[in-house]
């Protein structure tokens, strides 16, 4: 009978704190902030600064990466996370590099690049750059 207390405690402290991650944000959904530490780190020097497939990688190699505002569009959240996941063509896979929360993170993170291009394309224009 003790032991099965024992059995209950342990599974009952698993369950607060699977509820008390659930209500924190944790294990759900992704930070675009660390999505964007993540982003930086693995996929910028090829897909560049706004995703657009210009990071100074791909053109040195002559590479021709996704433009990834397009692609969050065009391609469902499972395709997205696929990708990042398994690569493509000359795009490593992540599957084994970044955890499933981080990659759900960098796919937040993708979300966000439409808004980013469009603040520095107007930050550029009010500088008469653009």
């Amino acid at each position: 009978m003790e032991r099965h207390r024992d059995r209950m405690g342990r599974s009952g402290a698993g369950a607060l704190l699977a509820l008390f991650l659930i209500l924190s944000g944790c294990g759900s959904g992704g930070n675009p902030q660390d999505g964007e530490r993540i982003y930086a780190k693995h996929c910028g020097s090829c897909h560049g600064e706004a995703g657009l497939g210009d990071g100074p990688t791909a053109r040195l190699a002559g590479l021709r990466p996704a433009n990834l505002p397009a692609a969050v569009r065009e391609k469902s959240r499972a395709e997205i996370l696929g990708t990042i996941s398994k690569g493509r063509q000359a795009m490593p896979a992540f599957g084994r590099i970044l955890t499933d929360a981080e990659r759900e993170a960098v796919y937040q993170y993708l979300r966000t690049l439409p808004e980013k291009r469009a603040a520095v394309f107007s930050l550029d224009r009010s500088r008469g750059q653009g």
